[in-house]
C-alpha cells in the first residue's frame, strides 16, 4: 500500500488528485457525473489473543462525493483497477520467484501494478513524461490541466480541476498546446493522439484489444515502445506488459541492454508488469 501510494503520489497531477496522509484523494468525471473520491485503507485489525491478522483480505475504502452516488459502480470498478485489487499476489509472486526474482516476501509480495481511472490521461501523462523527470512531468500536466481541464467546485481547495479530455484537446490547436512549455513534435503528438480518442478511433481502457491497440499507438508519431508499453501496463491493465526500453529497467536487471532485458523477460510471462514494478521498486 504504501510502495503503490508513493508512486501515485510522486506522479499525482496537482489540481486533479493528491496523496496526503496515506488517502488518495481525486477529482473525476464518469459519464457526466463529477465529484471526488477519497480512498484510503482502515489498519488492519489483530486478534488479540493469537497476535494473527485478519482471515479476509484486505480492504480499502472509498468515499465518494454524492453527486457520483448515480454511476458508483462504474467509479468503483476505476478504483478496482487504479488499486490492481484484482491481483493475486500469491500466484504472482510464487511465478516470479520461480522464474529468477528470488524468494518475495512481506510487503513485497504484494506489490501492486498502478492502474488508472481514466485512459486517456494517463496516456497524456506518458506522452509527458517522456524524456523529462517525474517531477518536470507533473509541472507540464498542471500546466494542461490549468489551461485545458474543466474546473470544479470540491471541498478541497486544492481540487479544483477534472482531469484534462480528449475532446477538449482535440478541439484546440498544437500551437496553444507547444506555447504551454512543450516542443512542438510533442504537441503534435498529445494533439493527435487526442483527436484519435475523441473521434472513437483508438479506446484507452481495459476492454481494448491489446495487439491492436498496441498497433495503433505504434503508428502513431511521437510514441515509441516505451511510452506504448507503458501506456499499455497502466491505462489497459495489461499484466503482462513490459516497457522493456526503461533504462532504469535495464540498470536494474543488470545493466542489461532493452533487447537482452526483453529476451530475460520472457521467463517472466505473463506477469511482466509486475516483473516491471519489482526491478523499479529495486532501482
Amino acid at each position: 500500500w504504501d510502495a503503490l501510494l508513493a508512486f501515485l503520489g510522486a506522479r499525482a497531477t496537482p489540481g486533479v488528485e493528491r496523496v496526503v496522509d496515506g488517502v488518495y484523494t481525486r477529482t473525476l468525471a464518469v459519464d457526466g457525473h463529477a465529484g471526488v473520491i477519497r480512498v484510503s485503507r482502515p489498519p488492519l485489525r489483530v486478534d488479540r489473543a493469537t497476535r494473527a491478522g485478519p482471515a479476509t483480505l484486505p480492504v480499502v475504502h472509498l468515499e465518494v462525493s454524492a453527486s457520483l452516488l448515480p454511476v458508483l459502480l462504474a467509479v468503483s470498478a476505476r478504483v478496482r483497477q487504479l488499486f490492481d485489487l484484482n491481483a493475486e499476489p500469491a500466484t504472482i509472486a510464487s511465478h516470479l520467484s520461480a522464474a529468477g526474482f528470488g524468494p518475495l516476501r512481506g510487503e513485497v509480495r504484494g506489490l501492486r501494478v498502478p492502474g488508472a481511472v481514466d485512459g486517456f490521461e494517463l496516456a497524456i501523462r506518458a506522452i509527458v513524461g517522456q524524456q523529462v523527470t517525474v517531477k518536470g512531468a507533473t509541472t507540464l500536466m498542471a500546466r494542461l490541466t490549468n489551461t485545458f481541464g474543466e474546473r470544479v467546485a470540491t471541498d478541497d481547495a486544492l481540487l479544483t480541476h477534472l482531469g484534462v479530455t480528449a475532446t477538449r484537446l482535440a478541439q484546440t490547436s498544437v500551437a496553444r498546446i507547444a506555447a504551454l512549455g512543450f516542443p512542438a513534435t510533442r504537441a503534435a503528438t498529445i494533439h493527435t493522439l487526442a483527436r484519435e480518442v475523441a473521434n472513437g478511433s483508438l479506446r484507452l481502457d481495459p476492454e481494448s484489444d491489446v495487439r491492436r491497440l498496441t498497433t495503433q499507438l505504434a503508428e502513431l508519431p511521437g510514441i515509441g515502445p516505451w511510452t506504448t508499453g507503458y501506456i499499455v501496463m497502466r491505462a489497459v491493465h495489461w499484466p503482462d506488459a513490459f516497457p522493456d526500453a526503461d533504462l532504469v529497467l535495464c540498470r536494474a536487471a543488470g545493466n542489461l541492454t532493452p533487447a537482452k532485458l526483453r529476451r530475460a523477460a520472457e521467463r517472466w510471462r505473463p506477469w511482466r508488469a509486475y516483473a516491471a514494478m519489482h526491478l523499479w521498486r529495486m532501482a
